[in-house]
C-alpha cells in the first residue's frame, strides 16, 4: 500500500533519536511544553530552548557548545537560538513561544 507524501513525512518525524542531540529531538520537545519542568520565556537562556537542550543532553549554553553538539554554524545557532520573532540577544521578546523555535528549527531542517 502506498503512502501519500505528506503522511509518509509525518511517520519519519516519529523517529527521533533522544539519546543524541538534534535539532529534530529539539524541536519535537520545544512541540510538547508539558515535558519542560519550567516555565518558557524567551528572554532567558534557562528558560528557553538552550535549557531544554542541556536538560536533555547537557549541553552548555555558549555558542561553541551548541555548534558542536547539533553541528551548525554559529549563524545558524544564532538564528534558531537568539533571533527567533525579529528579535536577537540584546533584545528578546518574551512573546516568542517554543513553536516559533521549533518552527525555525523545521525552517532551517527543511533547506538541508
Amino acid at each position: 500500500m502506498k503512502m501519500e507524501p505528506s503522511k509518509s513525512f509525518e511517520a519519519e518525524q516519529l523517529f527521533v533519536d533522544f539519546y543524541k542531540p538534534s535539532l529534530r529531538g529539539l524541536s519535537y520537545v520545544l512541540r510538547h511544553p508539558d515535558t519542560f519542568g519550567f516555565v518558557w520565556d524567551y528572554r532567558y537562556c534557562n528558560t528557553c530552548a538552550i535549557q531544554l537542550a542541556y536538560k536533555l543532553w547537557g549541553i552548555g549554553s555558549g555558542d561553541r557548545e551548541l555548534t558542536r553538539a547539533f553541528g551548525v554554524s554559529v549563524k545558524v545557532v544564532d538564528d534558531i537560538f537568539y533571533d527567533v520573532g525579529n528579535t536577537n540577544l540584546e533584545n528578546r521578546s518574551a512573546d516568542v513561544t517554543p513553536g516559533m523555535v521549533a518552527d525555525a528549527i523545521d525552517a532551517y531542517l527543511a533547506r538541508q
